[in-house]
């Protein structure tokens, strides 16, 4: 059978990053700035990092560090290690999805961690 260069083939994680990308959909909150932010940077999310703002969204204004992500990701279906998430996090704050929050929790360390928001919910500090 010839395989041509077009076809996405299944990886370990699931679709190929292809189609992934070809798939992919921001989430909104159903308000227009949401629907309008969710077009901007519709097809530059892959997976984990639609999966990371879902988890952020569903926090609302109270937010999540990275660590509280990584743990929450085992309650949306996918474990994600805080190294993981962080790159996720990144991605998104480039993009203009989350933003730093301005608040701070305590991480299994004892330090001050960063809470991320998506953006609106951030109290105007974004």
């Amino acid at each position: 059978m010839t395989r041509t260069t077009e076809q996405s083939e299944p990886t370990l994680f699931g679709a190929a990053p292809a189609a992934q990308k070809a798939t992919s959909k921001a989430p909104h909150n159903g308000t227009d700035t949401s629907k309008a932010a969710a077009r901007a940077i519709e097809g530059q999310l892959n997976e984990l990092e639609r999966l990371t703002l879902r988890i952020l969204e569903s926090r609302g204004s109270r937010g999540a560090t990275n660590e509280e992500i990584s743990e929450l990701s085992e309650d949306w279906g996918r474990l994600m290690t805080v190294p993981c998430v962080c790159g996720r996090v990144n991605k998104l704050r480039k993009v203009g999805a989350v933003v730093d929050s301005r608040q701070r929790r305590p991480g299994r360390s004892g330090r001050a961690a960063k809470v991320w928001t998506v953006r609106g919910y951030d109290g105007g500090q974004g």
